[in-house]
């Protein structure tokens, strides 16, 4: 109950892209997998520069702890990794204390092959609604469904990508699986991936099936059931002794911050300089997310490359990597799990 995870799901179309070496590379199914995190109180006050307000979620980070992905052009054995991962190695739904362990939230994109994940996922005896986030799939749609759907307009695929964007620059979303084989590292397809000629958001000679679960993670923050999910484990975080004294202490600062800027008025003037200082480039494609011009790499990515031909994983001891790696990397089904 003490920590809480995000999976961030994108199943194959069937899509042909032609790699640097002439290769053709189809489709992944991708699951990438997320630990939620609270920013340190520094970065939270830098963070802040900007913002009209602060809200819990501007707190929060998206830390990579895992990925899932697959080449089996069956989304079904897909939805059957995600059930290992959430009900078996998680082990959500179980439990008893504070209505069960209820440690994880779901997103993927709605797309044909993304409804039969999700009919598939669904059939578990611990599944509940809750674990799949609902969006409203169009501009007028009154009822939320499960996933999401990019939609045309001012909030279109370029509006999340940008959003995404940003999210890395605040360091609210962290990366660190890498490959010897580009079309399998989520470090370098971030850093091949940006706004092409004719204004849309793609991956340069490679899928973007990894790159769009990193900067598609801004669409959960928007999200009110994400938003009180958040805010009633932040509570819960708080009001019982089932963290570390320094972890509450911690916490306590990160409540604090939160009355003081809510209360405050903000009337402090930025300038161009400081606000493109936070921001830098973000708006103008991934490419320019780089640590230097030649490499290529987002910022805080911090790539782990692995001697596995499938190599990537998440960082040797990193907190959460020791608990769950076994479990997870046991699965396998014609699958490639990092």
């Amino acid at each position: 109950m003490t920590r809480k995870f995000v999976l961030q799901v994108d199943t194959a179309g069937g899509l042909v892209v032609k790699l640097n070496n002439n290769d053709d590379d189809n489709d992944w199914n991708v699951i990438n997998i997320y630990e939620i995190e609270f920013l340190s109180p520094a970065r939270i006050k830098k963070n802040r520069l900007g913002y009209k307000e602060v809200k819990l979620t501007d707190c929060i980070r998206f830390r990579q702890v895992g990925i899932y992905m697959d080449h089996e052009f069956n989304e079904e054995f897909a939805a059957d990794a995600a059930k290992h991962i959430v009900f078996t190695v998680f082990r959500n739904g179980q439990g008893t204390w504070q209505g069960g362990i209820d440690n994880t939230r779901v997103m993927i994109e709605m797309n044909f092959n993304g409804q039969n994940w999700v009919k598939k996922f669904m059939k578990h005896d611990l599944f509940y609604p809750q674990l799949i986030i609902k969006t409203k799939h169009s501009q007028n749609a009154v009822k939320k469904q499960y996933g999401f759907k990019i939609v045309t307009g001012e909030r279109g695929k370029g509006y999340w990508c940008e959003s995404g964007a940003r999210m890395i620059e605040r360091r609210q979303i962290i990366v660190y699986q890498d490959s010897k084989l580009p079309q399998m590292s989520t470090v370098q397809q971030l850093g091949a991936f940006g706004k092409n000629s004719r204004g849309k958001y793609c991956g340069e000679a490679m899928h973007d099936d990894i790159a769009v679960t990193v900067v598609l993670i801004s669409i959960i923050m928007e999200q009110e059931e994400f938003q009180l999910w958040i805010e009633d484990w932040f509570r819960m975080l708080l009001e019982y002794d089932i963290v570390s004294w320094e972890y509450k202490r911690h916490l306590n600062i990160v409540a604090k911050l939160l009355e003081q800027y809510v209360e405050q008025t903000f009337d402090e003037e930025y300038s161009d300089q400081d606000i493109k200082n936070l921001y830098g480039n973000a708006a103008s494609g991934f490419g320019r997310l780089s640590q230097n011009n030649n490499s290529g790499l987002p910022i805080y990515a911090q790539p782990v490359q692995n001697n596995n031909t499938f190599g990537g994983g998440y960082q040797p001891g990193q907190y959460g990597g020791s608990q769950y790696g076994s479990g997870i990397g046991s699965y396998s089904r014609g699958s490639r799990y990092q």
